[in-house]
């Protein structure tokens, strides 16, 4: 489950990457959002320019479907939470307005995925389908909110109906293999998608998720081994420098080989509140190169971001994880866990 969630956020990226959707909304109140710091300048100042826009014409539909995709375009690079927030928002106002309601429906539910609200992303995804049952997007939506809610025949019913040959059921198809664990097949359907990325010169954030998503089949493939799957994570940072999946994936690699210096160094560069399962990989280096109290402060770190309000359910999978370490705290892994299933 935890690596079928894992991408179903980077499948949410990749639609960011690969197009941006059209909207409807009403957007009272919109304010103006300077670029971020860490943030690639050109996407901030297109969210600053489509801001400013829409607080003038709150009505145009175009403007906020834009502002929804660059915001969740955002999401993956800097990782704030209130861009995807901001990207709700935008997505949810679409829905009374605009003439393409299963594609707003797939939008919303896209947003919803990012932030691990599986169930209200497959609702969105079945209304989605409701209204257009050929939509691609909805369908794609559905396929990845039933994975991650584990109705796994309504996955690969979802699967028949996606046109093969086109990237999203490719991608999607590998997925379905790597879950049954026929690993070459979902090797080879990946590495088909990612070549087709290239020759389509698709957005490097695309390029560079398909090849960490190929990295890791790689790595669990019968006679491949780290090296292979090391290779295409540099890979995947040459398309995309800084690319974070790329940086988590060589230093899940370097905490796996017990390089603790270098697997400190890597998560440090990604250590973010958006992800905070990464600060309990550091308290866990930390720990083993002999520093308690910097694992210690990690594990605060962490726990202030996912005992937040309303966090529960972005972090619930390593928040009950990390309760479930201690016999004195193994109830409340449990019930964490309960609530998340």
């Amino acid at each position: 489950m935890k690596r079928a969630r894992f991408w179903v956020a980077g499948m949410v990226a990749l639609g960011g990457a690969l197009s941006l959707a059209l909207s409807r909304a009403v957007l009272p109140g919109a304010a103006t959002t300077l670029p971020a710091p860490n943030d690639t300048a050109i996407t901030s100042r297109s969210i600053a320019f489509f801001e400013g826009r829409l607080a003038q014409d709150p009505g145009n539909f175009m403007i906020a479907g834009q502002l929804v995709a660059r915001y969740m375009l955002r999401f993956q690079v800097s990782a704030n939470l209130a861009d995807v927030r901001r990207a709700e928002s935008l997505a949810w106002s679409v829905l009374p307005l605009v003439s393409d309601t299963g594609g707003a429906y797939a939008r919303l539910g896209a947003v919803y995925l990012t932030q691990h609200k599986f169930a209200a992303a497959y609702d969105a995804a079945r209304r989605g389908v409701a209204w257009n049952p050929a939509n691609q997007g909805a369908l794609g939506v559905l396929f990845d909110a039933a994975v991650a809610t584990g109705r796994y025949a309504v996955a690969e019913s979802t699967l028949t109906k996606l046109r093969p040959g086109r990237l999203p059921y490719q991608f999607r198809a590998a997925h379905m293999l790597s879950m049954q664990g026929r690993m070459d097949g979902a090797y080879h359907a990946l590495d088909h998608a990612c070549v087709q990325l290239a020759r389509a010169a698709a957005r490097p954030q695309a390029l560079a998720w398909c090849l960490t998503e190929l990295a890791k089949i790689q790595l669990a493939r019968e006679g491949e081994g780290e090296a292979a799957a090391a290779a295409l994570y540099r890979q995947a940072l040459q398309v995309q420098p800084g690319y974070r999946a790329g940086i988590e994936g060589l230093a899940d690699l370097a905490f796996a080989r017990g390089d603790w210096r270098e697997a400190r160094e890597l998560f440090g560069r990604i250590a973010v509140d958006a992800h905070p399962d990464l600060y309990l990989r550091l308290a866990e280096v930390h720990r083993a190169l002999g520093e308690p109290a910097v694992a210690e402060r990690f594990e605060r770190q962490f726990l202030a971001v996912a005992r937040a309000l309303d966090a529960e359910a972005l972090y619930a999978h390593p928040l009950a994880l990390y309760y479930a370490s201690s016999p004195v705290t193994i109830d409340t892994a449990l019930a964490i866990a309960r609530r998340d299933v």
